[in-house]
Order: structure tokens, then C-alpha cells, then sequence
């Protein structure tokens, strides 16, 4: 009885929307139409590490073409002019580790290439999102790790609450003075 559930349980992990093909990530990539993902890539020189099919695995979360044009104006001739932001972004979106949806849970973080976490949450309705952006449906298994496509661009966080507060007083005119009083300014100097 218990190898009949052991097997079926590998059936069903099995039918869950993956693909596994020979591919780069790079390949996958450019032949799937993630121009900006690839013109990045491109750009900034990391193609070659996601086009090297005996590197090691990794598993990238690739916005989509449209969650590009959703960034803020300014955001997008940063990355035109500033191939440090560029990469800070791309990598960003890459982690050392192989992740599967199937095994996904609520809450668990893994870090990205830049030493930031990615927080992963699921929905009752079934819906998986890294940082917010929702992660789409199957798995895409390649030569050297695995691709995920998302519907938003994840940016390095910069500010702090503490800074965003005091730059924006007017609108958080009561949190500003009950941030002052308290002498909690130094205590929300970090990155949030």
C-alpha cells in the first residue's frame, strides 16, 4: 500500500505542468521572447552565466516583457544608464538554489544573489507569489537550473522607513511626530 502512494505521488509530481528541455536559461530566455530579461542580460555581460549549460544550477524568476513597461519612468533609464543597478536587478531575480512550485510554501524565504530575501507566500486560491510578484504556472526545467515567469519587475529597496517617512511628512504628518517622540528614527534606519 505505501508503494502505491509512494508512486503516486511521484505521477502527480510528475503531471504538475513541468517542462524540461536541453536549454540554457539564456536559450530559453531569448527563444521565448523575454527581450528585456535578455537585452539586460546582454548589456550588463551576465548572459554568459546563464548561457554555460554545466554551470550551476540556478533558478531565475523572469518578469515578463509587460511587467518592464509597468516600472516608473525613471526606473527604466536607470537601467539604461547604470549597468551596477542592471545587475543589482538581474540578480535580484536569481537564486543558487533549484526551486520547484510544487514546493512552495507560505512564508519560507531563500536568498537572492545579492543576499536579499525572497519571500514566497501562497493563496488560498492557489496563487504563488515571490516579493509580490505573482509567479507563473509550471516549472520550466533547463540544462543549468530552472525559469519561472512573473508579472512585476522585483528592485532593489533603497529607502528606509524611517527616510521615506521624513521625506514624505506632510502625508504621515502623525506617524512622523509619533516617530519623533518616540526616538524611533534610528531604530527604523534600515532597509525595508
Amino acid at each position: 500500500m505505501l508503494r502505491i502512494l509512494m508512486l503516486t505521488c511521484v505521477l502527480c509530481t510528475c503531471t504538475h505542468a513541468q517542462t524540461s528541455d536541453s536549454r540554457t536559461i539564456f536559450q530559453y530566455l531569448n527563444d521565448e521572447g523575454f527581450k528585456q530579461v535578455v537585452d539586460l542580460m546582454l548589456a550588463s555581460g551576465l548572459d554568459g552565466e546563464f548561457s554555460d549549460a554545466t554551470s550551476t544550477p540556478k533558478t531565475i524568476f523572469a518578469p515578463t516583457d509587460q511587467a518592464f513597461a509597468l516600472i516608473p519612468q525613471d526606473i527604466q533609464v536607470k537601467l539604461l544608464t547604470n549597468m551596477s543597478f542592471v545587475r543589482e536587478v538581474l540578480n535580484g531575480h536569481v537564486t543558487d538554489e533549484q526551486i520547484l512550485t510544487l514546493l512552495i510554501r507560505d512564508g519560507v524565504q531563500k536568498m537572492d544573489q545579492n543576499g536579499n530575501p525572497l519571500t514566497f507566500n501562497v493563496y488560498p486560491n492557489g496563487v504563488k507569489t515571490v516579493n509580490g510578484a505573482r509567479i507563473g504556472a509550471g516549472d520550466v526545467i533547463l540544462a543549468n537550473g530552472l525559469v519561472h515567469s512573473i508579472d512585476k519587475v522585483l528592485l532593489p529597496i533603497t529607502e528606509s522607513i524611517s527616510g521615506y517617512v521624513a521625506e514624505h511628512d506632510t502625508d504621515f504628518r502623525d506617524l512622523f511626530g509619533f516617530l519623533v517622540l518616540a526616538k524611533l528614527f534610528g531604530t527604523l534606519g534600515g532597509r525595508f
